[in-house]
């Protein structure tokens, strides 16, 4: 089960709201099950096999090329990350079953019910997603979709589309999504993603503001220290956010 440590999130809007919130723990912070074990077994999906690193809920690898015919090798520091389908076991009642495992861990350490969900890279199977939103009523996140779900086509699971949205939705699988749209901040190029800074969020954030009744969320590892996210922070605050509880979107 990963309770993401290290990891936190955080949403501003230009709402104001005095609702409750049923998953907020004591100091104001919303319970999110991050995946199961953010990782598949002992499949490299793509790195390790180790929790908190890898994909969960798709199959991922590492190729030299980017693009619809990759060149999968080892994964090196700028590999290209190419999504190339299901995992082997893609069944919508065994990833039932996953998810409330891991439902199960929360409430064994007293942490009581979770009903927000957030996929493990932002990556799932047509299937997954059903399982998800049989399970939670929330997923907070930027999502994938697949060509041919309208239609009831069947394309390649290799053409997913990735999504993100401005304020709160509900998608095609019948689950509310809480935005997460400015991504995080990192120091380093990985795998051809570029170093984002404090400026990058924000600007994001003030991008954001041409949509009436916007969002803006991030999230932020507090390995990197409380400097960045304090300039973060202050610097959305300051193109008129307010920020609130993450149940508080929907």
């Amino acid at each position: 089960m990963t309770l993401t440590p290290g990891w936190a999130s955080a949403s501003a809007t230009g709402r104001t709201s005095s609702r409750r919130c049923a998953t907020c723990n004591s100091t104001g912070g919303t319970l999110i099950q991050h995946g199961t074990t953010h990782q598949y077994g002992t499949l490299d999906n793509p790195y390790s096999g180790s929790s908190g690193a890898d994909f969960e809920f798709y199959r991922a690898e590492c190729s030299a090329t980017p693009g619809p015919t990759p060149v999968i090798e080892p994964c090196i520091n700028d590999s290209y990350i190419v999504d190339t389908g299901p995992v082997g076991s893609d069944s919508v009642d065994g990833w039932v079953q996953r998810l409330t495992e891991g439902q199960q861990v929360f409430a064994d350490l007293g942490l009581g019910d979770v009903t927000v969900f957030e996929t493990p890279h932002y990556l799932a199977s047509s299937n997954a997603y059903t399982a998800i939103s049989k399970v939670f009523e929330y997923r907070y996140e930027r999502s994938n979709y697949f060509p041919g779900q309208l239609s009831g086509d069947q394309a390649p699971y290799q053409r997913a589309m990735d999504q993100f949205f401005p304020y709160t939705v509900r998608d095609i699988y019948g689950t509310k999504v809480l935005p997460e749209n400015l991504g995080n901040i990192t120091e380093e190029e990985q795998n051809n993603h570029a170093v984002r800074d404090t400026a990058f969020i924000v600007g994001g954030a003030r991008a954001n503001l041409a949509v009436r009744q916007s969002t803006a969320s991030f999230f932020y590892h507090p390995f990197l220290g409380v400097e960045q996210l304090r300039e973060t922070v202050e610097g959305i605050q300051a193109l008129g956010y307010t920020f609130v509880p993450a149940m508080e979107l929907t």
